[in-house]
């Protein structure tokens, strides 16, 4: 047993010292080693830091304009941008603070799309003890793992590096495309949980994010369209806002924005909230 208490405290030493530096210099991880943990960094952060200005919610696409990004532009935006899940999971994990956000931007992507095996999993790890006891034990958050710091600050330093691709605009099909029962129930449900947030006063945008093309052809999805109209709510086409500016983003994959065009989008985002061009509901 004494052989146990050297280590012991040399871990509980370790462990304080850590949070006491990370909570001084701020320097929490922005990114985790894989989909599921930065998911619940996310989470964390919005659930147990002070509430943002506004916070976005969506999918990974939206996953990219990470916090820090906002940090030099005079506004604070939250982001549940969730890795392999859709925007209703994001705004389902809203309404688990007592205060909501002033602001919602609502990416509009996979808008019609129901809740998967992914999103069943993050509410699940919110139940999980340790989840629940870092609110009051800020070293317990996924934010101070000292891999994720690690990872998060590999990666930024790569991600800044890496040229990315330019998007290849995509052939438009003129076909309507079919809409499933599931697809329809999604959408009203969408419809109607932008429209609670409205009655507590909160303000609702979907915002669109150039995904795959040239940020000319990137254009908002018809769903998010619909559903924009529906719920009363602006749309805020980032795509064309750097188009009219004559910007270009570039892509890691095809898909997500490389770091370098993230930060370009997310300072666009934060000038459309500065300069009150978020449509009135």
């Amino acid at each position: 047993m004494k052989g146990l208490l050297f280590p012991l405290g040399f871990a509980v030493l370790f462990l304080a010292i850590w949070g006491l530096l990370i909570s001084t210099t701020h320097n929490e991880a922005s990114l985790a080693e894989n989909n599921y943990q930065a998911n619940l960094l996310r989470i964390a952060t919005y659930l147990y830091d002070p509430l943002p200005d506004a916070v976005l919610v969506g999918t990974s696409i939206g996953g990219r304009l990470l916090p820090v990004y906002f940090e030099s532009t005079g506004v604070s935006v939250g982001n549940l941008g969730l890795d392999g899940a859709v925007p209703m999971t994001g705004l389902e994990i809203l309404s688990r603070r007592d205060d909501v956000p002033g602001r919602v931007l609502v990416e509009g992507t996979l808008l019609d799309a129901p809740p998967r095996a992914n999103d069943q999993e993050l509410f699940k790890g919110m139940e999980n003890p340790t989840f629940k006891l870092a609110r009051f034990i800020p070293l317990l958050r996924p934010s101070y793992r000292p891999s994720s710091v690690l990872y998060t600050e590999i990666k930024m330093w790569n991600d800044n590096r890496t040229p990315g691709r330019a998007g290849q605009p995509l052939s438009q099909s003129d076909a309507v495309r079919a809409r499933s029962a599931e697809a329809q129930l999604a959408i009203d449900a969408m419809v109607a949980k932008i429209q609670s947030l409205k009655e507590r006063g909160t303000k609702v945008s979907i915002i669109h994010i150039p995904q795959r093309q040239p940020v000319e052809h990137s254009h908002p999805d018809p769903v998010a369209l619909e559903i924009a109209q529906r719920a009363g709510v602006g749309l805020i086409d980032l795509a064309a806002e750097l188009a009219a500016a004559g910007e270009s983003v570039r892509y890691s994959d095809g898909l997500h924005l490389i770091a370098p065009s993230a930060r370009l989008v997310a300072h666009e985002l934060a000038n459309e909230i500065q300069s009150e061009h978020l449509p009135d509901q």
